[in-house]
């Protein structure tokens, strides 16, 4: 069976050395694995505000990005995002379209 799970990882980084990582931890959590994937929708749209005003096109690519990473998450955490705002709910059947 299948499950989407959260790695603490240590990236050192060395001059002349290949990056490599070290797995410190990993959790199944559904609590940190909400919580985690608000994070990274909300650190992307943060990256969408920045470029508004510096570059309009960067922030339609960055935006792309937002609704990929919406899509994929949702996809395999099996709960879906109201109106896009970043808000996790429950995928249910009342919330299918």
């Amino acid at each position: 069976m299948s499950f989407v799970e959260a790695l603490l990882v240590y990236s050192p980084k060395r001059l002349g050395e290949n990056e490599s990582q070290i797995v410190i931890g990993k959790t199944s959590n559904p609590l940190l694995i909400k919580q985690l994937s608000e994070c990274i929708i909300a650190d992307a749209k943060k990256e969408v505000e920045m470029w508004k005003s510096i570059d309009p096109a960067v922030a339609t690519m960055c935006n792309s990005e937002v609704k990929r990473l919406t899509s994929i998450i949702s996809m395999f955490t099996h709960e879906s995002y109201a109106n896009g705002n970043g808000t996790i709910v429950p995928f249910t059947n009342e919330n299918k379209k």
